[in-house]
């Protein structure tokens, strides 16, 4: 059975107390690990901007995962990036990272420039550390802005770009292995075919792309070393699924929920799926409300064998005799923290 830990149930203790200025007396320096997790229960509090939360001092924050735009969170902790040996950074674009096209013709438009941000709020060791880099609704950027990242974030894992149209360039981050292109879309190799030369990739995550895997097929290359693609969402058709698999031996799993149409529903496997979803939320700190990617998964799986019962209903008919019992259980408290409603 699947329990929260001591540290997770503690995190949400002092989150609570934080918000609510008990700590303002103290001068305690916290380790990465409990802060990313008390930063993450602080953010449940504050779903909305709605919501403003004022973190008075008292307990000293090194966060590992930085999110520029923390949803009415303010705090000196917060504000300031370079204070922080940042591994995970998330940057949402703002109208103040954009730079004139023509700095002598500002009638020429406007460019968002993603490095000069990135230098002016991170420390030169910290972009060279830096593991993750997350950007979200970032729009009117150069043809060449990846190449530019690949010369100043050299040792970067993970790089999940929204709304992407080309990957030109991306082949000079060496060191990926996670690619993630939320709600991207493609029209030609010429696009995709950068992705190529990412020698070390290993999980392709293209959630509610289009698109992409058409045009992935018609480029010539394989990905040697891939395992995971999720496919939440996409277009992908069956024959598409099957040229991928056959062209990529290395590939380990495959998530195929909410595809368009639903044209894919044979070979589900309820018990590997629940045991995935364990693991992920065991391994990853759970972000709250719309943020959770697990809830997200869970949610079109209960819909799909529990339609039309909440949640509530769910937990209260489970058999127990189910093989699938605990899991289950599981995945519907799971879903029953995080979205009461449901």
């Amino acid at each position: 059975m699947f329990v929260l830990s001591l540290l997770e149930l503690s995190s949400k203790v002092v989150a609570k107390c934080l918000i609510g200025g008990r700590y303002r007396h103290l001068n305690v320096n916290l380790e990465a690990s409990l802060s990313d997790l008390i930063l993450c229960e602080v953010t449940k509090f504050v779903p909305d901007l709605s919501s403003k939360v004022k973190i008075v001092p008292g307990l000293e924050f090194n966060v590992s995962r930085y999110d520029c735009h923390i949803d009415g969170v303010y705090s000196h902790f917060f504000e300031e990036p370079s204070l922080h040996n940042v591994e995970s950074f998330i940057v949402h674009w703002e109208e103040n990272f954009e730079v004139p096209e023509d700095p002598n013709d500002e009638r020429k438009g406007y460019r968002t420039d993603i490095v000069q941000f990135l230098k002016m709020y991170l420390r030169v060791n910290t972009l060279q550390n830096l593991k993750h880099l997350n950007l979200r609704y970032c729009y009117k950027l150069p043809d060449d802005w990846i190449e530019q990242l690949g010369e100043l974030l050299l040792n970067l894992v993970s790089f999940s770009p929204d709304y992407m149209k080309n990957l030109k360039g991306i082949h000079h981050l060496k060191n990926l292995q996670m690619v993630s292109l939320h709600r991207s879309s493609f029209q030609s190799p010429e696009q995709l075919k950068d992705l190529f030369g990412v020698p070390n990739l290993r999980v392709l995550d293209v959630s509610n792309s289009t698109g992409f895997f058409e045009i992935l097929l018609l480029c010539e290359g394989t990905f040697q070393n891939l395992r995971f693609v999720d496919c939440l969402g996409s277009d992908i058709t069956e024959t598409q699924l099957r040229e991928l698999v056959g062209r990529h031996p290395s590939l380990e799993s495959i998530a195929l929920l909410e595809l368009l149409g639903n044209r894919i529903v044979r070979g589900f496997k309820e018990d590997e799926f629940l045991k995935i979803m364990m693991k992920v939320t065991q391994k990853c700190p759970p972000l709250g409300g719309e943020q959770n990617q697990v809830t997200k998964c869970l949610i079109p799986y209960f819909k799909r064998f529990f339609p039309d019962q909440s949640m509530k209903n769910i937990i209260k008919n489970l058999d127990p005799k189910s093989p699938l019992f605990i899991e289950q259980r599981w995945a519907a408290q799971t879903i029953s923290r995080y979205f009461p409603d449901k």
